[in-house]
């Protein structure tokens, strides 16, 4: 569940973002268009017009780099995993098991039962039945206790793959961003491009 609340968490971060694109997009068109377009104003407010919009669609392009690398990189990873085959047999061998409760709940149901017949009318019948019903509730609670170890053991280990796994996509989204703006930074600061 932990992985679907950051896919869902994501997801929604990407969707903001896209239309945060779409909007500043279309912005830094205007902007580029009034810069270019509009040659009877001010000669610096042209400029720098133009120059702005340039600035911004390279920064939306950053943007939609990023939204994309998330998407790839850490959203569609993390929702494989919450619905891939490990993760979908230890549920497989939850639900055996949680059937497996219930099964027990009725024969424990049906041995109640059969013990107060035994008591009413000690009949042979009735005991061997009881004995039957016993002995069924003993290889029951054997077969749900190895069940149980073993869903127990893989939603463990499915567990903890996926929290290690959510964890390096998380870093990886975190490091991407600050990795750029780094990069940004440094070539700014050398007077760059």
């Amino acid at each position: 569940d932990f992985q679907k609340d950051i896919v869902r968490a994501a997801e929604g971060l990407v969707s903001i973002g896209n239309k945060h694109i779409e909007v500043g997009t279309k912005f830094s068109e205007d902007c580029y268009r009034y810069g270019s377009e509009n040659n009877a104003s001010d000669e610096a407010l042209r400029k720098a017009a133009s120059l702005y919009g340039g600035a911004l669609i390279n920064i939306e392009k950053e943007y939609e780099d990023f939204n994309r690398i998330l998407s790839s990189q850490t959203i569609d990873p993390l929702r494989a995993m919450a619905i891939g085959g490990p993760l979908e047999d230890a549920r497989g061998l939850a639900q055996r098991y949680s059937r497996m409760r219930h099964e027990a709940e009725i024969l424990s149901t049906e041995i109640a039962r059969r013990k107060a017949r035994v008591r009413e009318a000690p009949i042979a019948e009735h005991t061997t039945k009881l004995q039957q019903s016993e002995a069924r509730m003993i290889e029951h609670k054997a077969s749900m206790a190895v069940l149980g170890k073993e869903a127990a053991a893989a939603l463990a280990a499915v567990e903890s793959q996926q929290q290690r796994v959510t964890l390096q996509r998380l870093v990886g989204a975190v490091r991407l961003p600050t990795y750029n703006i780094l990069l940004f930074v440094g070539v700014s600061r050398q007077g760059g491009p």
